[in-house]
């Protein structure tokens, strides 16, 4: 809308794909992203760089 867009064209991630900052936002909503850092585990979550446990975010 700020930059002139309608209100019915905002129906997807796909539809936005231009905007990494979506983008990012769209990975981290996925639920069945998998996490290469954690052994496959599912979900959103990360590896804590010094403990390597699992966090939630």
């Amino acid at each position: 809308m700020q930059r002139g867009v309608e209100k019915k064209v905002f129906n997807s991630y796909g539809s936005r794909r231009g905007n990494d900052e979506v983008m990012s936002r769209g990975t981290f909503a996925n639920i069945r992203i998998v996490n290469k850092l954690l052994n496959d585990e599912v979900g959103p979550k990360t590896a804590h760089s010094n403990r390597g446990e699992a966090l939630c975010f």
